[in-house]
């Protein structure tokens, strides 16, 4: 009997989903992966790193219609696609990343509709940008405000949330404000230079943008949480296993033959006395 094909969970995005496959940094796709690593789902990771909602999602042979073509050819059965773009977009308006936000909001919202049409995805999941420590980001090229985020994060929400009100396939998760709620970390430069603030950050973020160990756990606890919730029956202990159970195996094995039983001491007696 053919064993049935793995559906997949598909994760797309710009630099911090090519970086959620870091397991030194409990990567939030590598989390992912080990939380359904006996059962028959498999982690797809599309990360583009330096790009924005319209790079990655919009203009002619972007990144999405690369995954399109490839889901595709490959005729892969997609239980979830989770989306995370926005980080580079709220860069400030005189860098060539800068997308202002409701060209970022339609992006993503036109790119929700080709992943259920084009890439035949059952359930979308969109991420909004998590929040920045903008007094720890070194590179001037990637200087934004600490309140960009949250805003295009919170817009994001929103418009996902009307757009796809009555839609249970799309939900989405404010990044951005619920990790700051649930660390009560102020971005704020002005009011976060307290020691008490940087060390109850320091570990959600590796860089003043990218997600470090503690802020990965958070986003792959809050991605679990929502799938429990909304999808259940994705989750990884209701999803098939790859295999059959180890006695079911054996049993299967010992049943054909495969495996063969020591004679008793009885059967070994009967025999001569045939004999």
């Amino acid at each position: 009997m053919q064993p049935p094909s793995p559906s997949t969970i598909l994760i797309i995005g710009d630099s911090l989903v090519q970086k959620s496959l870091d397991p030194s940094t409990l990567g939030f796709a590598s989390c992912l992966a080990h939380a359904y690593s006996d059962r028959n789902v498999d982690i797809m990771v599309r990360g583009v790193s330096g790009s924005n909602s319209r790079w990655l999602l919009k203009e002619p042979g972007c990144p999405l219609d690369m995954i399109v073509a490839e889901a595709r050819s490959k005729s892969l059965s997609i239980c979830l696609a989770v989306l995370l773009v926005g980080a580079n977009d709220c860069l400030l308006e005189d860098t060539p990343w800068y997308v202002p936000v409701d060209e970022y909001v339609e992006n993503v919202r036109s790119a929700v509709e080709r992943l259920k049409s084009d890439v035949g995805a059952e359930r979308v999941l969109v991420l909004g940008c998590p929040p920045i420590d903008e007094l720890a980001i070194k590179d001037t090229r990637m200087r934004r405000r600490w309140d960009r985020p949250i805003t295009y994060s919170g817009r994001l929400s929103l418009a996902m949330k009307l757009s796809f009100l009555s839609d249970r396939s799309v939900c989405e998760i404010d990044l951005a404000n619920v990790m700051l709620r649930k660390t009560g970390w102020c971005p704020d430069p002005a009011k976060s230079t307290s020691a008490e603030n940087v060390l109850k950050w320091r570990g959600m973020l590796l860089d003043g943008v990218h997600l470090g160990r503690k802020g990965n756990l958070m986003v792959f606890l809050l991605i679990i949480q929502k799938i429990k919730e909304q999808w259940p029956v994705i989750s990884p202990e209701n999803s098939p296993h790859m295999v059959r159970t180890f006695v079911g195996v054996i049993k299967g094995l010992t049943r054909i033959g495969t495996i063969s039983k020591e004679p008793t001491r009885s059967t070994a007696v009967s025999a001569q006395q045939r004999r």
